[in-house]
């Protein structure tokens, strides 16, 4: 999950025109390509969706079903 994070968050940074910043350099040309296709509005949106997935993880609900719901999610905003 932490690692889904650190994309988005390298996604947001893209996004912003501060890619300088990025962390996961080794991604860098497909996290710019994928960073011209969405917009600040999926990022949150993603990052909502990843808040709740790490909340029901704590409450031990099924993770599988969790991840599930959760790339449902991101395919859909």
């Amino acid at each position: 999950m932490h690692v889904f994070a650190s994309l988005l968050e390298d996604l947001l940074l893209l996004h912003a025109g501060t890619g300088h910043l990025i962390r996961n350099i080794d991604l860098q040309t497909e996290l710019t390509s994928v960073s011209q296709t969405i917009d600040v509005a999926w990022i949150e949106a993603a990052v909502r969706a990843l808040d709740q997935v790490e909340h029901g993880m704590r409450r031990n609900l099924l993770r599988s079903l969790s991840l599930d719901s959760f790339a449902t999610g991101l395919s859909r905003t």
